[in-house]
């Protein structure tokens, strides 16, 4: 008896491992084409004194979430984010809304007290008054207003909330990685009616 020896054919297992890294690669991208997620773009700002990090402008930003010309450009110029945010969500105004009112979320790679004190210090630079910056209601982060007058005519305010972030808590934002960022800005931009 002829013993000869069986050598097993590639094809089929090659086939699987192509299809299994189609469906994976596939599913990566639609992820994160599905999130919304991007950089902040744009040039980095020099770094005020007193403020850990550095800024972008957020007009990228603002362009995204903008209608009928507002926000105008002197409120637009005159807001930034910090440098290495990630956009996770931009909103704007419903069509019904009488005055403008847009917002947008950033996932931001600095502790929560920094992103504070960098809002804070930059709106200020930025010639806005800072109303209040005190505890949101449920003590689990910061909320910061401020208001501006515009060469429209009119008084525009932004509203931001800061938060810490626990990666362990909320994973999706990290990407499913072990790191991530450590707090959100949600950020609203308002018209005032001259009454208020």
């Amino acid at each position: 008896m002829i013993v000869t020896a069986v050598r097993p054919r590639l094809g089929p297992a090659l086939v699987v491992v192509a299809c299994v890294a189609v469906v994976v690669v596939g599913g990566f991208a639609v992820a994160i084409a599905g999130s919304g997620k991007s950089a902040v773009s744009g040039p980095v700002l020099k770094r005020l004194r007193g403020v850990a990090f550095s800024a972008r402008p957020a007009a990228p930003i603002l362009r995204r979430i903008a209608q009928g010309g507002e926000p105008p450009a002197d409120v637009v110029d005159a807001l930034v984010v910090p440098s290495g945010s990630v956009v996770t969500r931009a909103r704007p105004p419903r069509p019904a809304l009488s005055l403008y009112s847009g917002s947008f979320t950033l996932a931001v790679d600095h502790p929560a007290d920094a992103v504070t004190t960098f809002f804070v210090d930059e709106l200020r630079h930025d010639h806005w008054s800072v109303l209040a910056s005190d505890a949101t209601a449920t003590g689990t982060g910061t909320r910061i207003y401020a208001k501006i007058p515009s060469a429209d005519g009119f008084y525009w305010e932004v509203g931001i909330v800061v938060k810490p972030v626990s990666v362990a808590i909320t994973p999706a934002l990290s990407g499913g990685g072990a790191n991530g960022p450590t707090s959100t800005a949600s950020v609203t931009v308002f018209e005032v009616d001259d009454a208020d």
